[in-house]
């Protein structure tokens, strides 16, 4: 399975996709909203795990640019946050109108926990 992770932080990203990529996914990283577009046109991912806060551009704004390309409506996005859950609740329905399956915080968020998330919206997709 092909993952688009979008993450800012090099030492957190490194882990997820060393962890993913021994688990057998083939991940493409990005630091940000721009280089995440520019990914996900050349891999066309089955999907996406973005942080909200990105610089330049937030998880918010690349997943309105995402959905703006038909090819991509359905993939799956999951939203891998250091945002307070106050800020992503918020949010909620507006990440829900964007197609995000899951919201997962990065300090009660195992590596396992995101395989299990990933494989998780996939077989939502399928079904």
């Amino acid at each position: 399975m092909k993952i688009l992770l979008i993450e800012p932080n090099r030492l957190l990203a490194s882990q997820y996709c060393s962890y993913l990529s021994q688990k057998g996914h083939e991940v493409a990283w990005r630091e940000d909203a721009q280089g995440g577009i520019i990914a996900a046109d050349e891999s066309m991912p089955d999907v996406v795990v973005v942080e909200l806060l990105l610089a330049g551009h937030s998880g918010v704004e690349f997943l309105y640019e995402f959905r703006s390309y038909a090819e991509w409506l359905k993939i799956p996005a999951i939203i891998l946050s250091s945002a307070t859950k106050s800020a992503i609740s918020v949010a909620d329905s507006t990440l829900r109108d964007l197609g995000v399956g899951a919201y997962l915080y990065k300090a009660e968020t195992s590596l396992s926990k995101l395989e299990q998330a990933i494989k998780k919206s996939l077989s939502a997709t399928t079904a």
